[in-house]
């Protein structure tokens, strides 16, 4: 690594800080991420527009996700009732990385849209 590729990620770790460090480190080591720069260096900026959080599953993001955006408002009993919440989930996992968080983190997953 030359000085320049340093000094970007110095300025990486500056950017997404301690609160963020373990979960752009993690979107890393899954590959899904975007580099900038002159090297292997992540985009913060593009982390931060795609980083939903630290969950304890995905199953609690997604159950989240579906009161937040009002997912069956409007939907009649019956369609609630035989709504398949499974292949739901599944599909949407499709949209996100999830990545296990380390246990200085309190475990769980981040989960990051993919775009």
């Amino acid at each position: 690594m030359g000085l320049n590729e340093a000094a970007e990620w110095a300025g990486c770790v500056q950017e997404a800080g301690a609160e963020h460090w373990s979960a752009v480190c993690a979107w890393v080591r899954s590959g899904a991420y975007v580099a900038e720069g002159t090297g292997e260096v992540p985009s913060v900026s593009d982390f931060e527009e795609r980083f939903c959080g630290h969950w304890d599953s995905f199953v609690e993001y997604t159950d989240q996700l579906a009161e937040d955006t009002g997912l069956m408002k409007g939907w009649s009993a019956e369609a609630i009732k035989y709504f398949d919440w499974a292949s739901w989930k599944n599909d949407l996992s499709y949209d996100y990385t999830v990545m296990d968080a380390p246990s200085d983190q309190g475990y769980g997953v981040y989960i990051i849209q993919n775009r």
